[in-house]
């Protein structure tokens, strides 16, 4: 659990650089999507120093965690407890008081954001083996902790939330076109879907992984005949959030959560 809460912390302080920073007129370079939540009222605010005061208070975990359910998602009340905590404890520290005020105000899914992607970012074994911690939501950082072996650990999250619908077997990634130096090159997926064999090489961006691979993975639920696809939305920072289900269902929690969901994320 310990590396699930060094994520968590990483993401607040994530979230807290990135306001910052958008506030700041600054970009963020990196070959993922940027989702920019503040409007044109938010950014005169910024250009002129004046103080915007959030719309809305943070709603209480439990309550958002009983949205999710709902649709099926039974968030523990070990993870509600969790980021109820986080909050609390950031809420009292004066150094980052506020410092999601703008999310409170600008993302109606910013809470429900933080519970998922606790919930959904798994952990690593004494042997630095990833393991899931959820079999409903998917959630990992593009910037990979492990590059050789980042596609392997993907398909294995979606193994996790696929609630046995299908098998993933034979999975194999190959290296041996990546240029770790330059950055560059292809790093290539292969595995057995329900037996059939099905390949992706993914582009080499260094520690951040090809994001197009879910957009594959659904071509291959298409082609398969599988009515169900990945459904991505972000974690507010740079950080992915998956959810295994039908597009319908994805449209009725978007509608109830403010979540953006797309078969993809760039």
């Amino acid at each position: 659990m310990l590396i699930k809460k060094l994520c968590l912390t990483a993401l607040l302080f994530y979230l807290s650089m990135t306001s910052q920073g958008i506030k700041a007129g600054q970009s963020i370079d990196k070959p993922v999507a940027s989702f920019d939540i503040f409007n044109e009222n938010e950014t005169a605010a910024a250009e002129t120093g004046a103080e915007t005061e959030p719309l809305r208070e943070r709603r209480p975990t439990d309550e958002v965690a009983a949205d999710l359910a709902a649709f099926g998602l039974y968030v523990p009340d070990e993870v509600v407890n969790e980021i109820e905590d986080t909050y609390r404890m950031v809420e009292a520290d004066e150094a980052y008081a506020g410092m999601y005020d703008y999310y409170l105000e600008y993302d109606p899914g910013f809470e429900y954001r933080m519970l998922l992607s606790s919930w959904g970012y798994g952990d690593y074994d004494d042997d630095w083996n990833w393991i899931p911690t959820s079999d409903k939501v998917y959630a990992f950082d593009t910037e990979v902790f492990d590059m050789g072996c980042m596609y392997t650990d993907f398909l294995n999250g979606v193994i996790a939330i696929s609630g046995g619908e299908f098998e993933i077997t034979d999975i194999v990634e190959n290296t041996d076109d990546v240029n770790y130096e330059e950055d560059s090159g292809t790093q290539v997926l292969s595995f057995r879907y329900n037996g059939t064999p099905y390949t992706f090489e993914a582009i080499y961006f260094g520690d951040w992984l090809d994001c197009e691979v879910i957009e594959f993975m659904n071509q291959v639920f298409e082609t398969e005949g599988n009515p169900k696809r990945l459904l991505a939305t972000d974690d507010g920072g740079q950080g992915c959030i998956l959810f295994y289900n039908t597009p319908e269902w994805g449209d009725e929690l978007e509608a109830a959560t403010g979540l953006d969901l797309k078969e993809y994320f760039y």
